[in-house]
């Protein structure tokens, strides 16, 4: 529960901060033409100015393919499947896979309601490595309006962090989620400890497609 607490006050404290991260906007569609709700066998794009790159593909039950690009990276390229687009369950990335075994449907962190906050357990399989126990915590902090180019949504800002057996944590990641596109449209992770912004996994899209 104190974890649970922390995470909440966490993301309250740094949403504000958020807000004076700003990416410079580029040209995007007309608000009549915007990408508007996921679509089984459809997909987005999302670009950024830094050349960052990402293709959400909508698969069947609330399951979303997620391929990303980022030259400045050694991590990427990677492809995710994730639940609703947010709760990655298998990821491809150039160091080999990584699989994730949650003790019960991580389905079950659905619908995302401001304030609600959950804990899941998982069981954490990389490649040539022994499994790793974790619970991760999930907290919706803050309705919020997300603009992309020419283009609104309705979005939630979302704080994520996982610790594992032992003890240690992950930075905090705090999202721009938009339910309907089941799409991470912004995301900052906080390293607590060293008071910094991961910058390789921390990004801004101003520009989304139809594919």
């Amino acid at each position: 529960m104190a974890q649970r607490l922390e995470l909440y006050v966490k993301v309250a404290m740094f949403a504000a901060q958020l807000a004076f991260i700003a990416i410079p906007s580029g040209s995007a569609l007309s608000q009549s033409t915007c990408p508007k709700v996921a679509s089984s066998g459809k997909s987005i794009a999302l670009t950024a100015t830094d050349g960052r790159r990402s293709e959400i593909s909508w698969l069947a039950g609330d399951r979303v393919r997620i391929t990303e690009q980022n030259a400045t990276s050694r991590t990427f390229p990677r492809e995710t499947i994730a639940v609703r687009g947010l709760i990655g369950t298998e990821m491809t990335r150039p160091s080999g896979k990584v699989t994730f075994q949650f003790a019960q449907l991580p389905d079950s962190l659905f619908p995302l309601t401001v304030g609600k906050q959950s804990e899941i357990a998982y069981t954490v399989q990389t490649d040539g490595q022994p499994p790793i126990k974790a619970r991760m915590t999930v907290a919706a902090v803050e309705a919020l309006q997300h603009t992309i180019g020419a283009c609104t949504y309705e979005a939630l800002l979302v704080g994520t962090i996982t610790e594992f057996e032992g003890g240690k944590q992950t930075p905090v990641r705090y999202d721009d989620y938009v339910p309907a596109l089941q799409a991470v449209v912004k995301s900052t992770t906080f390293d607590a400890a060293a008071n910094t912004i991961l910058e390789a996994e921390s990004f801004e899209f101003d520009a989304i497609a139809a594919r």
